[in-house]
């Protein structure tokens, strides 16, 4: 016990004199990062993110009413800003689809109009190229959207025409279905007053501020055992042997380890929260709203990083194998948690494979932390990761010995 004491000393010591030369390091990163984050947000929500959807349309031959109905559309104001339509034959469009012309090709099918009419709705054929950019799955959302309303729609008439026939009011058929789609009609054609009332953002329910830089904090925590690494022995197999001699197990030593960097990374933190609390005072403020679950939460956070750390240098075996596999692994691990795109833009594959990464739960755990509140679900996964990674550092110090 007495042993174990003081070999935990011992490593408090150590990693105070690494102090220092690690806050150099850590503030080199966190401009580097910071820039990053406000980088990717002005790409995310610049006025250029997204272009004009060029939108081939193939009419049937003399159907004035298809005209005239897709030409109420592309009047909207959602529509009209984004979308240009050219009327052509579906030979050119096809032609413009494969040279990068046209962003998506709409067939519209005989009778579609009086097929809404009479409820048998005739599908309109979208095609989009082969490899569709951001346009063409802007438009695909669009349409899938103009769908659900109109089904909305259908149904509500169907089932105001099926309670006057119940009822015994067929003669106020008409009028009810006048009045449904003048209701139905107004909010179609008004559909600015959902982006009035409510901000779709690609980050969730968090500005992108906030997003990015929780995500700047997680990718700290990761990337921050670069500086690290001179808290990490060289010819340490000698050493732990004597640990061991000493009473010290693998198991001991790991988590004194991983104690002593989650309280540098503690005091590092809290380093640099005052020094953005004073040059950006929204920063103080989001502070000074933390609970004492919350400071716990990100605590563990930091433990999470720590172990992560622990156990990549022990597997790696050496400093500068270390230093290159935290590097290229928080990359990865990040893009696919969505702290580099946010994962509304991800492929849906990469989406669900990124929600497994141990970063995923750390950005969220620190959201809670920061933002909604820490709960039991996120002090759990903070375990897990924690116990996990020290039972692989473990491991990986015991073969090395």
């Amino acid at each position: 016990m007495i042993a174990a004491f003081t070999y935990c000393r011992m490593e408090f010591k150590r990693a105070c004199r690494i102090f220092p030369i690690f806050m150099a390091g850590a503030i080199v990163l966190a401009v580097l990062l910071g820039t990053i984050a406000l980088l990717a947000g002005k790409v995310l929500y610049g006025e250029t993110a997204l272009g004009r959807i060029q939108t081939g349309v193939v009419l049937p031959e003399n159907d004035r009413a298809a005209r005239q109905a897709l030409s109420m559309l592309s009047s909207m104001d959602s529509v009209e800003s984004i979308c240009d339509f050219r009327y052509i034959t579906e030979e050119e469009g096809i032609k413009g689809l494969k040279q990068g012309k046209l962003s998506a090709l709409l067939l519209i099918p005989k009778d579609f109009i009086q097929s809404i009419m009479d409820g048998t709705n005739r599908q309109i054929t979208v095609v989009l190229p082969e490899n569709p950019g951001i346009e063409a799955r802007v438009m695909r959302e669009m349409t899938e959207a103009g769908t659900r309303t109109l089904k909305s729609a259908q149904a509500g008439i169907y089932a105001a025409d099926a309670w006057c026939i119940r009822e015994g009011k067929r003669e106020l058929i008409p009028q009810t279905e006048a009045d449904l789609n003048r209701i139905y009609l107004k909010y179609a054609m008004d559909r600015e007053i959902y982006f009035r009332k409510n901000r779709i953002s690609a980050a969730g329910d968090m500005t992108a501020g906030e997003h990015f830089g929780i995500c700047f904090l997680v990718m700290f925590l990761i990337l921050g055992g670069i500086p690290l690494s001179g808290f990490f022995r060289q010819g340490k197999t000698i050493f732990y042997k004597k640990l061991k001699m000493s009473g010290i197990g693998e198991g001991t030593s790991t988590a004194v380890q991983i104690l002593a960097l989650s309280c540098v990374y503690g005091a590092a933190l809290a380093v640099l929260g005052a020094l953005g609390g004073f040059f950006f005072p929204s920063i103080w403020a989001s502070l000074q709203g933390l609970t004492l679950p919350g400071l716990w939460g990100i605590f563990l956070t930091a433990m999470a990083a720590s172990a992560i750390i622990v156990a990549v240098y022990e597997l790696c075996g050496s400093r500068m194998a270390g230093m290159i596999a935290l590097f290229w692994g928080s990359i990865v691990m990040m893009f696919l948690a969505g702290g580099i795109l946010p994962s509304a833009f991800l492929p849906e594959a990469l989406k669900k494979l990124g929600e497994f990464m141990p970063a995923a739960y750390m950005i969220d755990g620190m959201e809670k932390a920061v933002f909604s509140g820490w709960g039991i679900k996120e002090t759990g996964r903070m375990a897990g990761l924690i116990l996990i990674s020290w039972g692989i550092a473990a491991a990986g110090r015991k073969s090395h010995g």
